[in-house]
């Protein structure tokens, strides 16, 4: 019916244009109306008659007539079933041949699921990464992870320390903003840069020459005056992050010793470097083992659902490939379940 009223405004928008053509007077913007008049009305019956499918077809004569007048879009819809011949018998004996109205059967095409991601054990992702590590220098090995949370939110947010027991495989520099006797014990206890307005002083003027800056709660107005340039950076000091302490050697080793930052974006995404591709399996394995603990602990009491939505193991320049997230360390093996129990009894 739909088709039928859009096919006679088409008709109509053709005697207009052809009463507008062979007018004498007539405007031209209204020969130019009525051209797009006519054009408009042949796309929207061209467009109606692909996606219209005959409500019934209850006899032979209405359905051929609304097969005449509609096309199935067969993109979206099943086509229809073939006509089949029946031989029914009739009370004489005899048979009679009858044909069956077609019946048409609408039904959605399913879509295709997508094929699923390969995932690797941490043992053998740990293997095709060094393998797939082929440039001259020696290549960071990263974990990159996608979580669970929503970041916009407070109570989302995921951030840490991380303690890697075999460290990263490079040299951390460090400043300290201290004064008097913990400027002292900075210095004792390892830290590259020790300083307070002098630092600060060389730090405005481009010297960021660190990769991690301690400072005591006393000195924290002076950091203040550079937070613009050591935040971008994500250097700035944070009490949750253990770099505002009042125990400036305990910090300081442990940041000599490999302790890495984590924070995700507001993506939920988070990545860190984990050591090097000249570490060993087994040191590897046991930082990035650590790493995921470290995360895990960090888990916000706020998220639901499945914290750990994929996790990849990569180098610098080298081909990620996606962790088992079913298997060690984001689970534990039933051996070592049963070893624990033993044990606790």
């Amino acid at each position: 019916m739909l088709i039928l009223r859009t096919q006679a405004a088409a008709t109509r928008a053709r005697v207009v244009l052809k009463q507008a053509s062979t007018a004498a007077n007539a405007p031209k913007i209204h020969i130019n109306r009525a051209k797009n008049l006519v054009r408009t009305t042949n796309i929207c019956s061209r467009q109606m008659s692909l996606f219209v499918i005959p409500s019934s077809c209850s006899s032979s004569s209405s359905s051929s007539h609304s097969r005449s007048h509609t096309q199935v879009n067969h993109r979206f819809y099943s086509t229809a079933k073939p006509a089949t011949e029946t031989a029914t018998k009739t009370d004489d004996g005899s048979s009679s041949d009858s044909t069956s109205t077609p019946s048409m059967s609408v039904s959605m095409e399913r879509k295709s699921k997508k094929p699923q991601a390969v995932t690797y054990d941490l043992p053998e992702a740990v293997r095709l990464v060094k393998a797939f590590a082929t440039a001259r220098f020696d290549e960071t090995v990263e974990v990159c992870m996608r979580l669970g949370v929503d970041p916009r939110k407070p109570n989302q947010m995921v951030r840490g320390l991380a303690e890697l027991p075999h460290g990263l495989g490079r040299t951390v520099r460090i400043a300290v903003f201290a004064k008097g006797a913990k400027a002292e014990e900075a210095k004792s206890a390892g830290a590259d840069i020790v300083g307070a307005e002098d630092l600060a002083e060389k730090i405005k003027g481009g010297e960021v020459e660190f990769d991690r800056v301690i400072a005591t709660p006393d000195c924290m107005g002076i950091v203040g005056t550079v937070a613009r340039i050591l935040g971008p950076r994500g250097l700035m000091p944070n009490p949750k992050m253990g770099t505002i302490t009042m125990d400036i050697e305990q910090g300081i080793q442990a940041s000599k010793q490999g302790q890495v930052s984590f924070k995700c974006d507001r993506n939920g995404q988070l990545s860190a470097p984990v050591g090097k591709v000249s570490f060993s399996d087994e040191a590897l394995i046991s930082n990035i083992s650590s790493f995921v603990k470290d995360v895990n602990s960090a888990k916000p009491s706020a998220a639901t659902g499945q914290y750990f939505k994929n996790v990849t193991l990569t180098s610098t320049m080298g081909k990620g490939f996606r962790l088992d997230l079913k298997m060690p360390p984001f689970t534990k093996r039933k051996a070592e379940d049963s070893e624990a129990a033993a044990e606790s009894d």
